[in-house]
């Protein structure tokens, strides 16, 4: 029957969850296994929702493109530091007092 609570593994952390109906939106919701005690229906001030508690997070193909735009604009910044590290490296070993 459509809108019952099942039971199923997180695809990518792998941590158990039931997925319940929103009474608002009618979608499911993943919510942790721990909050659930036998509801139908979610209430986000009794149960835990999963997209909170994953441990890979950026994976879910909900907001995924906003978590990876986030994830690229952090290495850009880290690619950065590392290139003026390697430069500043480059710089000392090449100086003429090393020749």
């Amino acid at each position: 029957m459509k809108g019952e609570p099942f039971e199923k593994n997180c695809e990518e952390c792998g941590v158990r969850m039931v997925f319940l109906r929103n009474p608002n939106t009618g979608k499911n919701v993943p919510v942790d296994y721990s909050s659930y005690h036998g509801e139908e229906t979610y209430n986000r001030d009794v149960h835990t929702s999963h997209f909170d508690t994953c441990t890979e997070p950026g994976r879910f193909s909900r907001g995924s493109a906003k978590a990876s735009g986030e994830i690229i604009k952090e290495l850009a910044t880290e690619i950065k530091v590392l290139k003026q590290r390697v430069d500043k490296i480059w710089t000392t070993l090449m100086s003429p007092e090393r020749r």
